[in-house]
């Protein structure tokens, strides 16, 4: 599925894993690895991780079957690194195929 679908991936975009946390109870990350994506700009109502809702400044389709957390970083094109507010691994008929991440 995702070969039909490679032409939508026309951005870049840079994932960094949490890899624990600071002194001050922030996150801190490994080193950023670049990722074939397709960036949205549009709301969306989702919820956080503390279940609450929340709209979105965004979505990252990621053209790889990348597990993302809601504590890692992404840096969109524009040089930002927005909040992850949810995120899934969504697969098809072969498995694990692609990432969805809103953002905010």
């Amino acid at each position: 599925m995702l070969s039909d679908l490679s032409d939508l991936f026309g951005a870049t975009i840079e994932h960094a894993p949490a890899t624990g946390f600071d002194a001050y109870g922030d996150p801190a990350h490994g080193t950023p690895t670049p990722y074939r994506a397709r960036v949205l700009y549009r709301a969306r109502l989702v919820r956080d991780a503390k279940g609450v809702q929340t709209v979105s400044r965004g979505e990252v389709w990621i053209a790889s079957p990348l597990q993302v957390g809601l504590q890692d970083r992404i840096t969109l094109p524009d040089g930002t690194e927005p909040k992850i507010l949810a995120a899934e691994l969504l697969t098809d008929e072969a498995g694990p195929s692609h990432a969805f991440i809103y953002f905010g």
